[in-house]
Parts: structure tokens; C-alpha cells; sequence
């Protein structure tokens, strides 16, 4: 098992982005312009109609699912070689059915979940008046649950890396991601907390502040991807 730092991580991204700031700020700008504006467009075109409005949600979730394979394929090359990543690698059509199949498996582990906190909440809320220690004890579970969501959705965090530089499938990626994250899941979900805490930062200082960190955090976590990827060292 290699060794893992947070430290590294952060100083790989603070100094990648030291190297090439407009390129990566550029790179940013872009992918939100891309996250949000033809979204935005086409949604004000076809809101009249509901048939036309559900295709165009299709094709917008689509779109996403493959910016989001794009950007994981840039920044795999900018952490590789980031002299001579382009903006062009944001074209990954390639991994697309591997990326989309590994959302819908996320989204199939959070739903039981995301349903048991929200009946737990709901009953919560309904007894609150009458029964505030249930209310409470109902609260404290719920809250339990959704933190194992996150310790066990952990586990799978590489897989969308994993689709998008190896040919592997959906299932193998989930299965690889387990076994790369065992023994070290607090180091990373501490890097995941971290990250988080560094972009809300960013936003917080005057929205500009999140063109950096975004950047930023996306080399960092792509850093202790190939840390845990790399070939295991062995002792001279």
C-alpha cells in the first residue's frame, strides 16, 4: 500500500496551479460557462411544452454526464503533463457509458439511504409538538444514516477516475475504487472534507476565490488518485 499524504495532495495542486494560473482559471470559467448557460437556454425555450421540456432535460443530464467525463480526462492529463494538456482533452466521448452506468449505480446505493432519512426526519417533524424526545432520538438517526452514507459512498470515490483512464466497466471500477480505498478511508474522506471546506472558501470570498481552488482541489484529488493507483513500492 503506497503512503498518502493530504499535505502532498494540496501542495500538487497549489503548485500545479502556480504554473499555469490562467490556463487552469481559463479551463474553470469554461466548464461552469458549459455547466450552466446552455442548460439555462434551453430550458427558457422549451418550458412551455412537457414533452419536449422531458427530452430536453434527457439531453441536458447527457450533456452533463459528459462534461463531467471531460473534466475528469483534463485533469488526468494536466496532473500528468499539464505543459502540454489543452483545453481539447475536455473531449472524452469515449468513456461516456461507463461513466453514466457508475452515476446510476451512485445514485442506486444513496437512494435507501436518502429515503431513510427523510422518513425519519418527516416523523420527526410530525411528533416534534407531542413526543420531543422521540423527535430528537429520530433527528440523531437520521443524521447517523446520512453520515453512513457518506463513509460508505467513500469507498466507490475513485470509480469515476477509474472509468475514464482505464477500459474497465462500471462494476469493476466500484469493485477497484473499494480495494484502493481500503485501510485508508478516514485519510480520504478527511481530503474530501477538506476539499469541500477549501471550495466553499473560495466562494465565500467574493464567488472569484472558488476559480482557484476549484482548480486547485480537482489536481489535489487527482494527485491521491494516482498516488493509490501507482505501483506499490517495495523496500530496497
Amino acid at each position: 500500500m503506497n503512503p498518502f499524504d493530504i499535505d502532498e495532495c494540496l501542495r500538487f495542486g497549489w503548485d500545479a496551479v502556480g504554473r499555469r494560473p490562467a490556463y487552469l482559471v481559463g479551463v474553470t470559467v469554461l466548464v461552469g460557462v458549459l455547466s450552466f448557460v446552455p442548460q439555462s437556454m434551453l430550458r427558457g425555450l422549451v418550458s412551455a411544452n412537457p414533452a419536449i421540456a422531458l427530452l430536453a432535460e434527457m439531453v441536458i443530464f447527457a450533456a452533463s454526464i459528459l462534461l463531467a467525463v471531460g473534466t475528469n480526462a483534463f485533469y488526468l492529463k494536466a496532473h500528468d503533463d499539464l505543459a502540454t494538456s489543452r483545453m481539447s482533452d475536455l473531449w472524452h466521448p469515449q468513456a461516456f457509458g461507463p461513466f453514466l452506468r457508475v452515476v446510476l449505480l451512485f445514485v442506486a446505493i444513496s437512494i435507501p439511504f436518502l429515503i431513510a432519512v427523510a422518513v425519519l426526519a418527516g416523523i420527526a417533524g410530525a411528533i416534534w409538538e407531542n413526543h420531543s424526545s422521540i423527535a430528537v432520538f429520530l433527528i440523531f438517526t437520521a443524521f447517523s444514516a446520512f453520515c453512513a452514507m457518506l463513509v460508505f459512498m467513500t469507498r466507490f470515490m475513485f470509480a469515476p477516475l477509474l472509468v475514464v483512464d482505464r477500459t474497465i466497466g462500471a462494476v469493476d471500477a466500484m469493485k477497484e475504487s473499494a480495494r484502493l480505498v481500503d485501510g485508508r478511508m478516514g485519510k480520504f474522506a478527511l481530503l474530501v472534507l477538506v476539499v469541500g471546506m477549501l471550495n466553499i472558501l473560495g466562494l465565500l470570498f467574493f464567488v472569484v476565490g472558488i476559480l482557484v481552488t476549484a482548480p486547485m482541489s480537482r489536481l489535489a484529488w487527482t494527485h491521491a488518485y494516482r498516488l493509490a493507483t501507482a505501483p506499490e513500492q517495495t523496500a530496497a
